[in-house]
C-alpha cells in the first residue's frame, strides 16, 4: 500500500485574512487591493509653496464619472511665464504632503513585529505602489489659447511619489530637503493633449535627476482606447542595501483599463547624495504640480483618484496577519 502525504500546509499569512487597513480609507483586501487617498486636499495634506505656487487653486467637484478635482495655476497674465520649476534642488510649484507617514504593516494587516517600528519602511518586507489617474485630459491651457502656444499648459508637470524625513512631521509635514524625495512624474511637452503627436512625457523625478519618454494619453486622438491614462511610483527591493545606501524606484505612466497596454517606466537607483533613504526615516506620500522648467505660465490639471497600495513580499521573515 502505497504512503499518503497529506498536503503541506499554507503560511498563516497566506490562510489569516487580513484586516482592513485603517487611516487611509479603501477596503476589500489590503495585500493587494489599493487604498483610495482622498481628493478633498484639506483633509490629511498638507500644502507646502514653493515659488509660483500662489497662482495655483484647488476645486473639488462631481460630474457624471465620479469625484474629480481641478487645480489651475495662472501667472500674471496668459504671456508671463512664471518660477515654478520643479525639478532637482529647485522645489517649487505647489506641493501636498500626506499628513500622517507611512505605516506599511498597519496597512498591510500585519502584526508589527517585536522591536520593528511602526513607520520603518523596509524595502525587503514591502512593495510600495502610488498611482495617480488624471482625466480625460490630464492637463491643459485656459481656454481661448492657441492649441500650438506655449500657454498651452506648456512644461506643466504633476508627480507623485515618497518624500521622507529624519523627524516626526505628523500633522505638518515641512517641505523636504535636498536629496529627501521620489516620484513618478508627467510633464506636457508640447501641442494640443488632443493632437496625435508628441505631447507628453513620463518617468521619474528626483533631486539626483530625472528621466522622461514621450507616451500617448487616452485624450489624444487614435489612442481614446490604447492610452495612458495615470502616472505610477514603484519601490522595493528585495534584497536591500545597507541602511542609508541607494535603493531603487520606478516611475512612469500606463493605462488603468489596459494592463497589457503600453507603459514607460524609468528606474532610478540614487547615489549617496539622493539615497532612497529607508530605515529610520518617516515617508510620506506626495503630489507636486509645477514647471518641468520655468516656461510655464498658465495651466489645469485634473486628477480622477489617488491611490496607494503597500503589499508585502517574501523576505527573510514570515508575515503574520492580525
Amino acid at each position: 500500500m502505497g504512503r499518503t502525504t497529506p498536503p503541506a500546509t499554507p503560511p498563516q499569512s497566506r490562510t489569516m485574512p487580513p484586516k482592513k487597513p485603517t487611516g487611509g480609507g479603501g477596503g476589500g483586501n489590503p495585500w493587494k487591493d489599493f487604498i483610495e487617498l482622498p481628493l478633498d486636499l484639506t483633509t490629511g495634506w498638507t500644502r507646502r509653496n514653493g515659488s509660483g505656487a500662489g497662482n495655483f487653486t484647488i476645486t473639488t467637484s462631481t460630474d457624471g464619472s465620479g469625484n474629480l478635482v481641478t487645480i489651475g495655476a495662472h501667472g500674471a497674465d496668459a504671456n508671463t511665464n512664471v518660477a515654478m520649476q520643479n525639478t532637482g534642488a529647485t522645489r517649487n510649484g505647489m506641493w501636498l504632503i500626506r499628513d500622517q507617514p507611512l505605516k506599511p504593516f498597519e496597512l498591510a494587516g500585519l502584526e508589527l513585529p517585536t522591536g520593528q517600528t511602526d513607520y520603518w519602511v523596509d524595502p525587503e518586507k514591502f512593495l510600495i505602489k502610488l498611482q495617480l489617474e488624471f482625466d480625460t485630459i490630464p492637463v491643459t491651457g485656459p481656454s481661448g489659447v492657441p492649441a500650438g502656444g506655449s500657454n498651452y499648459g506648456n512644461v506643466i508637470q504633476v508627480d507623485i511619489g515618497l518624500c521622507y524625513y529624519t523627524s516626526d512631521q505628523e500633522g505638518s509635514p515641512a517641505m523636504p530637503a535636498n536629496g529627501m524625495h521620489n516620484a513618478a512624474s508627467m510633464y506636457k511637452g508640447g501641442l494640443d493633449p488632443t493632437s496625435a503627436g508628441n505631447t507628453f512625457k513620463a518617468g521619474y523625478n528626483n533631486f539626483g535627476g530625472r528621466g522622461h519618454s514621450w507616451i500617448k494619453f487616452k485624450c489624444q486622438n487614435s489612442f481614446q482606447t490604447t492610452g495612458a491614462d495615470a502616472i505610477v511610483f514603484t519601490a522595493g527591493c528585495p534584497i536591500p542595501k545597507p541602511k542609508n545606501a541607494s535603493q531603487t524606484m520606478f516611475g512612469g505612466g500606463y493605462s488603468t483599463i489596459d494592463p497589457f497596454g503600453p507603459i514607460t517606466q524609468y528606474g532610478s537607483s540614487n547615489n549617496s547624495i539622493t539615497t532612497w533613504r529607508l530605515n529610520g526615516y518617516r515617508c510620506h506620500p506626495y503630489i507636486s504640480i509645477g514647471g518641468y522648467t520655468n516656461g510655464l505660465t498658465r495651466g489645469t490639471v485634473k486628477i480622477r483618484s489617488i491611490k496607494m497600495l503597500v503589499q508585502p513580499i517574501t523576505g527573510r521573515e514570515t508575515f503574520e496577519a492580525e
